[in-house]
């Protein structure tokens, strides 16, 4: 079992959108960051509506690395102060 999974949109066998949903299909709802330097293009592609059960962020890979690390703490504060 995996508490967060990361994933770029420009994975080099299978875009990242279409493996979040492969695992949404599976069943297998992991919180998932999408980093990637299209955000815009990652909110288009992106199929919210369907992945309603997995917690979702977008982070732009243009942010300085603090603040990438910053945001995934953020994200995970949830799952570890249950």
């Amino acid at each position: 079992r995996f508490d967060l999974l990361i994933v770029d949109l420009m994975l080099p066998h299978l875009p990242g959108y279409e493996f979040i949903s492969m695992l949404q299909s599976r069943r297998q709802l992991v919180p998932t960051i999408v980093l990637t330097s299209h955000p815009e293009t990652a909110r288009e592609l992106i199929d919210f509506e369907a992945l309603n059960d997995i917690r979702l962020e977008i982070i732009s890979k243009d942010l300085p690395f603090r603040t990438i690390i910053e945001r995934i703490q953020h994200f995970l504060m949830p799952i570890y102060t249950k």
